[in-house]
């Protein structure tokens, strides 16, 4: 099967070759560092190709008629990485326990180091990024970014499927888990009132004893 050609890179990427004379063979450290780059990274180029696929991936010819409406996938994309990294430096901190939840909720808004920001970022950060799902997927239908050959992106089947998770998957395991709920309610009966004490039956006590 034909190779299809990497796009060419864009001029400014290119190296700029040097003037006659210029530099009169004499290099500065900042030059020789970045030579010293280029050539490691070209040695391990050379030998895995990694730069193929980065080239193919940013690199690609974008049509006329783009606009800012094209950034929301990447902009969404920026909004779960947000969520992500705030997310595990917030578990470093937060404890999910009954007893240490909001301490350690109060700790890092008022004590921990940047912490009232990170817990912004997350907090707000979800909200956006529901936002720019809904704006993504609205440009997709309105600029009919769903059609051929773009279908396993946003085929018609993808309603189907989420209407089936919405409709069989997601209730049946609620309805799981009131089931469970309502069998240990049944089985262990509910709790009395901390104010009241239970009753000690004599009985019971002169049979333990």
């Amino acid at each position: 099967m034909p190779k299809l050609p990497l796009p060419p890179l864009p001029p400014s990427f290119r190296p700029r070759p040097q003037r006659p004379g210029e530099g009169n063979g004499k290099t500065s450290p900042l030059d020789a560092a970045a030579e010293a780059g280029t050539t490691a990274v070209d040695w391990i180029d050379e030998r895995t190709s990694l730069t193929m696929g980065a080239r193919w991936l940013m690199f690609r010819k974008v049509p006329k008629g783009t606009n800012w409406y094209y950034t929301l996938g990447s902009a969404t994309l920026f909004a779960f990485l947000n969520q992500a990294v705030t997310g595990v430096f917030l578990a470093m901190y937060y404890d999910p326990s009954p007893t240490r939840a909001y301490e350690s909720a109060r700790y890092i808004t008022n004590e921990a180091f940047l912490g009232e920001f990170v817990r912004g970022m997350h907090k707000w950060g979800s909200s956006v990024m529901v936002i720019l799902i809904f704006l993504h997927m609205a440009r997709t239908f309105f600029f009919g970014a769903y059609k051929y050959p773009r279908e396993l992106n946003c085929g018609a089947t993808t309603l189907s499927r989420f209407y089936a998770i919405h409709m069989l998957l997601i209730p049946g395991a609620i309805a799981a888990l009131i089931g469970a709920h309502l069998y240990l309610v049944a089985k262990l009966g509910t709790t009395a009132p901390p104010w009241l004490r239970a009753e000690v039956d004599e009985e019971l006590i002169e049979e333990r004893a």
